[in-house]
């Protein structure tokens, strides 16, 4: 029931605030679509350490924790509230650009899995499949609730984790 204007509003508060905090945690957003943005942290492509992978587990609770924020200004803007999931996945990746556009798109297993973990996450609520939690599993600041399985069709069930901070 919103005006063009207003739908435009709405999806710019969100999709601005969430491309600051990935800005501001080293990663980069590769595109917008839709409601959600795509994006990806390059310093962990060199890495298998877990250390690497804390900037994309801060960058998605510090999106959760701007939640309050956006809904405190999107109610100022006379605009409905919001909320929202993320999710994370690890593993190799495959980065194209098309001839005709400055744009890059990725794409491979762990974005496919990131679009199906999304939907099991609760709202408001960060997860991440079982290829990051393997390896971000030793960072200490960290919760990791096994909270569901995805069938990927083969024998085995692709675990799903919640992560919050430790108290």
């Amino acid at each position: 029931s919103l005006t063009q204007k207003k739908l435009s509003k709405y999806y710019e508060v969100f999709l601005n605030s969430m491309a600051k905090i990935i800005e501001k945690y080293g990663g980069f957003v590769i595109k917008n679509i839709g409601d959600s943005l795509l994006f990806y942290f390059p310093d962990s492509s060199k890495s298998s350490d877990s250390i690497d992978f804390k900037n994309c587990l801060e960058c998605g609770l510090a999106m959760l924790e701007e939640h309050q924020s956006i809904n405190k200004f999107l109610k100022k803007e006379k605009l409905p509230s919001l909320n929202y999931r993320i999710s994370a996945d690890y593993g190799e990746v495959s980065i194209m650009k098309t001839n005709d556009s400055s744009s890059i798109d990725v794409f491979g297993t762990p974005v496919n899995m990131c679009t199906k973990i999304n939907h099991i996450a609760p709202k408001n609520s960060i997860v991440i499949g079982s290829d990051l939690y393997r390896t971000a599993k030793k960072l200490n600041n960290y919760n990791y609730e096994l909270i569901n399985s995805y069938s990927v069709g083969l024998k085995y069930m692709y675990p799903i984790y919640t992560v919050s901070r430790k108290n």
